[in-house]
């Protein structure tokens, strides 16, 4: 397996497996935009992000994502971790460029608009109410709090209902600015990849992704 990597000249990173005996290519977009990176007041919002980062964006309808990826023959996924956030598709090696263009113009373009970001606040509240109850999550809620406190790893990835009732669209906004840049973002394809590929990832949306010095 031939593992190569360079980056964009926006700092992104780029990262690509060779592995020719693979029947599906995950495609794993990676940010510094976890839990660890929330202000006060914020506890919560790079999780409830990823929820609204499905929700549509410039180019695509809410649920439009998920239905192309799926007559792609593809899946996908996402999950937001205490450092980082991470969205991901798997797709036959030969629809690779499509996925990636419709992974790429969710996540550099999401709309966050006001009624589906009202609705979807209810879905991650209820997830919160859910968290809470489980007896391995307490523990390990408990754990993190005893041990890494005051740091931020002391406080949950979900955060807290308060915080999340209190945020608003235009924060959310601001924090995808300011996290969604390309020093902090890594791209990584493992699987059956075709020659081009540096040029498909090159060429694609990826290099629309702003750099710290020019989000502002």
């Amino acid at each position: 397996m031939k593992v190569n990597q360079w980056s964009l000249s926006n700092g992104a990173t780029c990262v690509v497996a060779n592995m020719e005996e693979s029947t599906l290519t995950c495609i794993d977009f990676w940010c510094k935009g976890g839990s660890n990176y929330e202000m006060k007041d914020e506890e919560g919002m790079a999780h409830f992000l990823e929820h609204m980062i499905f929700k549509g964006s410039k180019n695509l309808k809410e649920g439009e994502f998920d239905l192309k990826i799926e007559s792609l023959g593809g899946s996908s996924n996402a999950a937001t971790g205490l450092d980082d956030v991470h969205y991901h598709v798997l797709v036959p090696p030969e629809k690779i460029e499509e996925a990636l263009n419709l992974l790429l113009e969710l996540l550099l373009f999401p709309t966050i608009e006001e009624n589906a970001f009202e609705m979807e606040k209810e879905v991650v509240l209820e997830e919160i109410s859910q968290n809470i109850d489980q007896p391995d999550e307490i523990i390990y809620m408990k754990l993190l709090k005893e041990c890494c406190s005051p740091h931020r790893y002391s406080r949950p990835i979900l955060g807290n209902k308060e915080t999340v009732r209190n945020v608003i669209p235009t924060q959310m906004k601001l924090f995808h600015k300011k996290h969604y840049v390309g020093e902090n973002c890594t791209l990584s394809i493992a699987g059956k990849v075709p020659k081009q590929i540096p040029s498909i990832i090159n060429n694609s949306k990826l290099k629309q992704l702003k750099s710290i010095t020019e989000k502002s």
